[in-house]
């Protein structure tokens, strides 16, 4: 299928948040998102946020984004930490929580004493030797302990500047009990088929518009959608335009240029 043809046969999106829509770290919308998700509601385009975020709770980071005028809901947005408290619920896991504190109200409810299971967010000052040391003993001790990470980002932008993420973190971890980590969140595929359901739409059908080269669209490609990586956020031209295993559908300014093209 040619590009022109695929881009026409777009029916509904998943979007990055941070690097995408807006940059962590700042108190203004990225250039011309709040048109563009303005334009996909008015031509009635399904569309999901799709991020990784674990720095606040659902609710507050709602509030965030429509601080910034982007005018979202809850069921517009797909995150790790609810996915991550459902699926310790279903499976009834006591976690021990390596996240921030502002991310907690995400996990209310659950028994956290004696932890069978280790959940790492974007721990940021938490990723204490301390701490990590608790992950990994845990970890060693107990084979049957799940090891959960809610994604594998390796870093992303906040002013202006790059900042390591919990990919890194759980890198190390894995490195030191030498077993993966179950991902929920990006690039796992069973977070973009959640996706897809949420849309009611199939994997050819769908677009992921992101900045990351390997969770958005590395992670979208092996789910069976296309990717359209933004030059905005973490995006790097040296590294990005000719990656070496990675390579984009297509590759745009931002968000609006694409929302452009499916609708015009």
């Amino acid at each position: 299928m040619s590009k022109s043809a695929w881009i026409k046969s777009v029916k509904g999106l998943l979007i990055d948040i941070s690097g995408v829509l807006h940059e962590a770290g700042t108190d203004h919308a990225m250039f011309g998102a709040i048109e563009a998700l303005t334009k996909l509601r008015q031509a009635k385009v399904p569309y999901l946020l799709c991020t990784n975020e674990t720095s606040l709770d659902s609710r507050s980071f709602i509030t965030k984004l429509n601080d910034l005028g982007l005018n979202v809901t809850m069921d517009d947005i797909q995150a790790p930490a609810p996915l991550t408290c459902r699926y310790l619920k279903d499976n009834n896991l006591r976690p021990f929580l390596l996240i921030r504190p502002e991310l907690r109200a995400d996990f209310e409810g659950l028994n956290e004493n004696d932890p069978n299971a280790v959940v790492i967010g974007d721990a940021v000052d938490a990723f204490s030797f301390e701490n990590l040391n608790k992950a990994f003993r845990l970890l060693i001790g107990n084979p049957q302990c799940e090891f959960i990470a809610m994604g594998r980002t390796k870093y992303y932008q906040k002013n202006g500047e790059l900042v390591l993420d919990l990919g890194v973190y759980v890198a190390a971890l894995e490195c030191a009990v030498e077993r993966e980590a179950k991902v929920i969140g990006k690039p796992a595929k069973e977070y973009f088929h959640t996706a897809l359901r949420k849309l009611h739409l199939e994997s050819n059908q769908v677009a992921m518009v992101g900045d990351d080269i390997l969770s958005d669209i590395g992670g979208a490609q092996k789910a069976g959608l296309r990717g359209v990586l933004v030059r905005s956020g973490k995006y790097r031209a040296e590294r990005d335009e000719n990656h070496a295993t990675v390579k984009p559908d297509l590759i745009c300014n931002n968000l609006l240029e694409f929302v452009n093209m499916i609708l015009t």
